[in-house]
């Protein structure tokens, strides 16, 4: 859990190639797909199937590590600048989300969150590409008035975020 939350900040912060060399589809599959399926999913295989002793013995460090990845990513996302690194860090304020789920002892939470998250997620970084591509930038203010120049993009971001805020 630990490693995951590191390297998934790592990746995020650009240090790494995800956030600033490849195209929008390739960030949002090794983000999206690689960080949360493989590396929640791991830990719920591994950590609490082989050792739920150990598991919950250390839940209280789950919960604490969960929160300060949601809190101080949450954070840093709201001052970047370039689109992908804001989408980049809310993934793992995201990731942050699953295991705060399984930090209090709830599997489903954190597999339920896995699974939704895979779905806003997709939409976030496919009309993320498809804003980048309109307009030629990653900077988010070359973004504003797109809502009339580009309705569908609009509409399917307006969704996803209200996805990732819990609205119904």
């Amino acid at each position: 859990g630990i490693v995951l939350i590191i390297i998934a900040y790592w990746n995020a912060s650009g240090t790494a190639f995800v956030a600033d060399q490849v195209p929008m589809l390739i960030s949002g599959g090794i983000l999206g797909l690689g960080l949360a399926v493989v590396g929640v999913g791991l830990f719920i295989r591994f950590s609490l199937a082989m050792f739920p002793d150990a598991s919950a013995m250390f839940s209280t460090f789950v919960f604490v590590l969960s929160i300060a990845a949601i809190v101080v990513t949450s954070l840093v996302a709201l001052v970047q600048t370039d689109i992908k690194k804001v989408l980049a860090y809310s993934t793992v304020s995201q990731l942050g989300y699953m295991m705060l789920g399984l930090g209090v002892g709830s599997v489903t939470a954190g597999l339920f969150h896995l699974t939704t998250h895979a779905f806003f997620k997709a939409l976030l970084f496919l009309g993320a590409g498809s804003v980048i591509h309109a307009v030629h930038s990653n900077d988010l203010s070359d973004m504003g008035g797109l809502r009339k120049k580009m309705p569908i993009t609009w509409a399917t971001f307006l969704v996803a975020t209200l996805a990732i805020a819990g609205l119904p």
